[in-house]
């Protein structure tokens, strides 16, 4: 059997094609024809991305709107996946390949996450330990302990305040301080809100883009609670 390894580091291409659809569209439906066209989405959108942080009046990024896409669930429920304007996107690629190895050194803080990101052989991104092999670490992790404290954070996606991506990665103080767009951080929020008509409640569904933002958030919460109490394990987030 062949195994594939993963590449050595994040592109933007990985994150515009292998990354860019949510997993759970079907395979026929992908992105993977965009890989031609990314070096023309690069020289029309970086100048106007250059304006848009710049804040000039004129030359900057159109906002735009995601494309929805529905799939069932359980039972009766489904669960909406997003599909982000190419342009807005290959922006929030560019900003987290360019970036990456800051991210990863973040994520890596937390001793009790089993879902850092980590580059893939199949998507752009995985989670550290694959789903399967989630609940026998946790059991391991469990042994010696007397309780166990399990926490749902309902609709976690949806209910992301863009402006506390910033505040997350680099303190909020910094973040609220940085009025030039100079902190990583701020400008993954800019480009959120862009792609989703200027709405900061929420972030896209289904892109890696989205899992690595949601892993700088969830890292974040872990190190304010190692900072009070030992936990042993957190579950991965679900995307």
């Amino acid at each position: 059997m062949a195994f594939t390894l993963p590449p050595a580091k994040l592109t933007v291409s990985d994150l515009m094609t292998r990354g860019y659809f949510p997993d759970r569209v079907i395979p026929p439906v992908n992105p993977l024809s965009l890989s031609v066209a990314l070096a023309d989405i690069h020289s029309f959108v970086v100048p106007k991305a250059t304006a848009s942080v710049k804040r000039e009046p004129s030359g900057g990024v159109a906002r735009g709107r995601c494309v929805t896409h529905s799939i069932p669930k359980r039972k009766h429920l489904r669960r909406t996946l997003s599909i982000p304007n190419p342009l807005h996107q290959f922006i929030l690629s560019a900003e987290i390949a360019g970036a990456w190895d800051d991210i990863s050194q973040f994520c890596a803080q937390s001793t009790i996450s089993l879902s850092a990101p980590r580059l893939s052989a199949i998507r752009a991104l995985e989670s550290s330990y694959p789903l399967n092999q989630q609940p026998e670490i946790r059991a391991q992790r469990s042994v010696g302990s007397r309780y166990v404290l399990k926490a749902d954070i309902a609709q976690f996606y949806p209910s992301i305040y863009t402006h506390s991506i910033p505040w997350a990665f680099h303190g909020k103080t910094a973040a609220r301080s940085d009025k030039k767009y100079a902190l990583l951080g701020n400008r993954l929020d800019l480009w959120i809100r862009e792609s989703q008509d200027k709405q900061t409640g929420g972030i896209p569904i289904g892109p890696d883009t989205s899992f690595v933002v949601g892993e700088i958030l969830a890292t974040s919460i872990d190190l304010k609670a190692l900072s009070k109490n030992h936990i042993p394990c957190r579950k991965s987030i679900d995307r």
